[in-house]
């Protein structure tokens, strides 16, 4: 990996994750909903631009897509691997990777907060 890359992702992962802590509470309740659609609104717009029309820098592109909105919501690194499947036709996989993604961290979240409370 090239160092510049990595600095890119972490610089931008940083800015995304305080954007994200600093935006929640103005938001309310259903911040982190309203967090996860406005990352993948953004994503889904710079990804489709930049596959379009813009020639941007690989290091750019990996703050900017990585890093800053992978801070600031995983949820939309989530949806472009998804529509990845989609879009190459995979829709088996897809399928699975979307339900297993959701279904799983779901599942796993739970099975963690049991045995946290099983042990106490």
């Amino acid at each position: 990996m090239i160092v510049s890359h990595i600095i890119a992702v972490a610089c931008g992962g940083a800015l995304g994750t305080v954007s994200r802590y600093l935006l929640s509470p103005a938001l309310g309740t259903n911040a982190i909903l309203f967090i996860n659609i406005l990352g993948c609104f953004t994503i889904g717009l710079l990804v489709s631009l930049l596959s379009l029309k813009t020639s941007i820098s690989q290091t750019a592109n990996l703050f900017l897509t990585v890093g800053l909105l992978g801070g600031f919501t995983t949820f939309s690194a989530f949806s472009i691997e998804a529509m990845t499947l989609i879009d190459t036709h995979k829709y088996g996989h897809a399928l699975f990777y979307i339900l297993a993604s959701v279904g799983g961290g779901l599942g796993a979240f739970i099975l963690g907060r049991f045995l946290v409370r099983l042990a106490s």
